[in-house]
């Protein structure tokens, strides 16, 4: 078992360095977009950004997901490689395809639910930032699978010098506004995957299996759903402000004020969430197969939450001092949503680690059924609350949808394979994070301009009230800096 966790760990904190530059550009360019757009235009920024990927992950057929999993299971059940890497590229393309012909022929409907009907150029350009996104996506799934993750690393640090470069072009120098956002989605996603194949050309294997082809669409065509609730789950709070943006409780700055807080609040995403959903996205498949799977999933459930709640105080803290610092008028009004949003993506923690067990056991249709319950709670929860609370209904809804997803994901995780939680270091670990953090709150309250000392003292106060409830013991101690130096010393050797 250690040494499966220390190859986890190991991975996820390469993935952590390649998924930073991956998505560090949407952080680094907060200041000039806040400096450009007013919060309105902002708002509508940010509604592309979520059609661009509404598109991306239905017309990607979750093959991405799909290919990592065939990869690391049923390649070593008899499925040859080169037929299954052919057969997923050939049915990629058919996708990209069938995008081209949906957009043209759906595009009054398509614009109009995201953009009332308006802005047709823009609409053109966030058709090709699709296929750049689907093209990119295919690529690091790839590499996923074959757990090449310096290699991800790598590329991922050209996106990000390719995002920050074109955005900073179109922007500041050609001043194209929201045109020049758009196109430099396209140029930065879409280099870097079509000069990796280009290299790679030769391996490339053509070959098509249509009973490989089925089976691939009978596992991922229950995921396409499956994903877009969940992306439901994270912008039905946007969808419906824009929707209500002209009752005086929301007004037509409410998007943007909300994709402020949003955008901040993913720093958790990026630094804890998404490392361990990338890498645990295929170990975890192989921890399945291992006698003491529920010994494992146990253990990584505890030191998920350690870390998950250490993240949170890191991003409460930080993310209120980004908008301060760089917000300007209206986005100040975003700051008391960024917890509320935040601890929303800690629950895509606790589902990603329990979810592992449906997939391993190919139960999407499974995985389809759970997500129905925080979709109802969204969508019902969105039209109900948003148009009398605005803002602050969009946030609660969201905690809410997401916290039920996690929780009955974790329930039926736990009736097929029984996993027993660490209940007492759980608790331990819960309340020093609940004492610190709601002693803030009251300080916040008290003395607002102490904020930066408050939540810096929160951080610290964590972990020194672990130590004090007997978590961090002299054998705890020892056994994380065994476990590190095997994390680190693991990396020197794959750099």
């Amino acid at each position: 078992m250690r040494d499966e966790l220390e190859k986890l760990f190991r991975h996820s904190a390469i993935f952590l360095v390649g998924l930073i530059f991956q998505r560090a550009a949407r952080f680094f360019l907060l200041p000039l977009y806040w400096s450009v757009f007013p919060p309105a235009q902002f708002g509508l920024l940010d509604l592309f950004d979520v059609f661009i990927w509404v598109m991306t992950l239905t017309f990607s057929f979750a093959l991405p997901s799909a290919y990592v999993k065939f990869h690391r299971i049923d390649v070593k059940e008899g499925v040859a490689a080169e037929i299954l890497q052919g057969t997923t590229l050939v049915l990629s393309i058919g996708g990209i395809v069938l995008l081209g012909l949906v957009m043209a022929s759906f595009q009054s409907p398509l614009s109009w639910l995201f953009f009332g009907g308006r802005y047709p150029l823009l609409y053109a350009i966030a058709g090709g930032a699709v296929v750049a996104n689907i093209a990119s996506l295919m690529l690091q799934s790839t590499l996923r699978a074959q757990g090449r993750a310096v290699t991800y690393t790598l590329l991922s640090s050209v996106q990000f010098l390719l995002l920050m470069f074109f955005n900073i072009y179109f922007i500041k120098i050609r001043g194209m506004g929201l045109e020049g956002v758009l196109w430099s989605t396209v140029l930065g996603g879409g280099i870097p995957a079509l000069a990796y194949g280009a290299i790679n050309v030769r391996s490339l294997r053509w070959q098509f299996d249509s009973t490989i082809a089925r089976r691939l669409f009978h596992f991922a065509l229950p995921l396409v759903p499956v994903t877009l609730v969940s992306f439901f789950l994270v912008a039905s709070g946007r969808l419906f402000l824009q929707h209500f943006r002209d009752l005086e409780s929301v007004g037509p700055e409410a998007v943007g004020i909300l994709a402020t807080a949003n955008r901040v609040a993913l720093i958790l995403m990026l630094v804890s969430v998404t490392p361990f959903q990338t890498a645990w996205g295929y170990l975890g498949l192989d921890c399945l197969r291992r006698p003491d799977a529920r010994e494992i999933l146990s253990r990584v459930f505890t030191y998920l939450l350690l870390i998950g709640l250490w993240t949170f105080l890191l991003v409460s803290t930080v993310g209120r001092e980004v908008i301060l610092l760089f917000g300007k008028g209206n986005y100040l009004l975003a700051l008391p949503y960024v917890d509320p949003l935040a601890a929303g993506y800690l629950m895509l923690l606790f589902f990603y680690w329990a979810n592992i067990v449906l997939v391993g056991r190919n139960m999407t249709g499974q995985i389809l059924l759970i997500s129905l319950a925080p979709f109802a709670i969204a969508l019902v929860g969105g039209w109900l609350a948003i148009p009398r609370h605005g803002v602050g209904g969009a946030c609660a809804v969201f905690l809410t949808a997401m916290a039920v997803h996690a929780g009955l994901t974790a329930v039926v995780g736990n009736h097929l394979l029984g996993f027993t939680l660490e209940k007492v270091r759980v608790g331990k670990i819960l309340l020093a994070f609940a004492i610190p953090y709601g002693l803030g709150q009251q300080t916040f309250c008290i003395m607002p301009g102490g904020r930066l000392a408050t939540g810096f003292a929160q951080i610290v106060a964590f972990p020194l009230l672990l130590w004090a409830f007997g978590f961090l013991t002299h054998g705890e101690m020892a056994r994380l800096r065994d476990l590190r130096s095997h994390i680190f010393g693991s990396l020197s050797g794959e750099s």
